[in-house]
């Protein structure tokens, strides 16, 4: 399986907002919050016989790997917010695509909690 490193990218105002109201203890148990990113996805074969790509919200564990996904959603409350998420979009497409069926290893950090 193939491996990659998080992207540092900018939270938007919401993400900023809600990490301010975190306790210590919140906080703490919230690092790495760089902890997703948006990676376009390569999906089976639908009713028509092809593969087609998507753009995912993919989530890695503490490890790096990434263990799963789930369709990225965009919305805000403010055009700001909206204008970063296109960001994050563009971003996505400069990187290494990811197959669904043999990039997630579905071992999130509770699967390593001994290691930690």
């Amino acid at each position: 399986m193939t491996t990659w490193t998080l992207q540092d990218l900018p939270n938007t105002p919401e993400e900023d907002e809600a990490f301010k109201k975190l306790t210590e203890e919140q906080e703490q148990q919230e690092e790495p919050r760089s902890f997703w990113n948006h990676r376009l996805v390569r999906m089976p074969a639908d009713g028509l016989g092809k593969d087609w790509l998507e753009i995912q919200e993919v989530y890695y564990n503490r490890k790096g790997e990434p263990c799963g996904y789930c369709n990225a959603c965009m919305g805000s409350e403010t055009l700001d917010g909206v204008a970063l998420q296109v960001e994050r979009f563009a971003e996505c497409l400069k990187l290494p695509i990811l197959d669904s069926a043999t990039d997630f290893n579905n071992k999130w950090d509770e699967d390593y909690e001994k290691e930690y």
